[in-house]
């Protein structure tokens, strides 16, 4: 070896290159990996707080949007609550008609007095019946004696007694057939001891002029069954089923809407859920008495479009 030169391998100074560690001091690759770290840290809690504020941006607004529409539907519902005692108020004013058309002539005004057969032959026929769909037909004179009643099947075309609690509950009351005007008129809902409920209109028998003195009433009647129901429900496109207030077996859901038709309320709505959001109403009869609740569920089609279109919005 050169002079001065030492050959002693522990006492080499290593040059950089030849470092294992790649040539980076050890304390500048710990620090690397911490801000490594810390930026990995800070992505994290970024991208956390993101995802959050996503969610409860997706949350906050899926709970505006399907309450709003939900709102809609539960006033589609009372909208169709309404609608279905509109239809029932035509069939009534309908029914109003028939009998001041028949109470305001000439042969009825004698009719009412005498009672005469020829009048029932041509006047109080079936096809009287089945041209005003009736199921209750009665002649009352100004006394509330009978003077003629008959029931009537419409689907079997077939005449019926009169109804027991119609003789010995409401003729008594006089409401049904008293009238001290030539104006006076009674439309509403009569519910009978026998299970039926009645559309009842009453009209004063008058002469063919509309004058008096009055000689009694004409009461026209029309059962609200199954079938007059459906009828009602196809008018209104509704899903239609009603339940007489003193049921003992009311359903449940009728039960709950009770509440919501309290304090003179005529309609109200029930809660929706997933399936239904439901429209009740209440009809009282002709002594103010609740007689019928009804429930119309309408198409959820508010509801539903809603949802898909804040799905998609979202």
């Amino acid at each position: 070896h050169p002079a001065g030169f030492h050959s002693d391998p522990e006492r080499r100074t290593p040059f950089p290159w030849s470092s294992g560690s790649g040539g980076r001091d050890p304390d500048e690759s710990s620090v690397a990996a911490q801000n490594m770290t810390l930026r990995q840290k800070t992505l994290l809690i970024i991208g956390a707080a993101l995802v959050v504020l996503i969610g409860a941006l997706y949350g906050l607004s899926r709970f505006v949007l399907v309450s709003h529409f939900e709102d809609l539907e539960a006033q589609n519902a009372r909208r169709s609550a309404g609608q279905v005692l509109s239809a029932i108020s035509d069939d009534l004013r309908a029914l109003d008609s028939a009998a001041s058309l028949m109470g305001s002539r000439d042969d009825m005004y004698a009719f009412a007095r005498d009672g005469n057969a020829d009048y029932i032959q041509r006047r109080l026929s079936d096809a009287a019946f089945s041209e005003f769909k009736l199921n209750l037909l009665l002649v009352i004179d100004q006394t509330g004696r009978l003077v003629w009643g008959e029931g009537f099947d419409l689907k079997k075309r077939s005449r019926l007694p009169v109804p027991k609690s119609i003789l010995e509950e409401h003729l008594s009351k006089k409401l049904l057939w008293r009238h001290t005007a030539s104006k006076s008129s009674l439309q509403g809902v009569l519910s009978l001891s026998e299970g039926q409920v009645l559309l009842v209109a009453s009209r004063p028998i008058l002469t063919g002029k509309g004058d008096g003195p009055i000689r009694g009433a004409v009461v026209m009647g029309r059962i609200l069954d199954p079938t007059e129901v459906r009828k009602i429900a196809r008018r209104t496109d509704v899903a239609l089923t009603t339940h007489r207030f003193d049921d003992p077996e009311l359903p449940a859901a009728f039960k709950a809407a009770l509440p919501s038709l309290a304090d003179g309320k005529r309609i109200g709505v029930q809660p929706p859920d997933n399936r239904s959001v439901s429209g009740f109403a209440l009809l009282q009869d002709i002594y103010g008495k609740p007689a019928l609740v009804l429930r119309a569920n309408p198409p959820r089609h508010i509801y539903d479009q809603g949802r898909r279109n804040t799905s998609h919005f979202l």
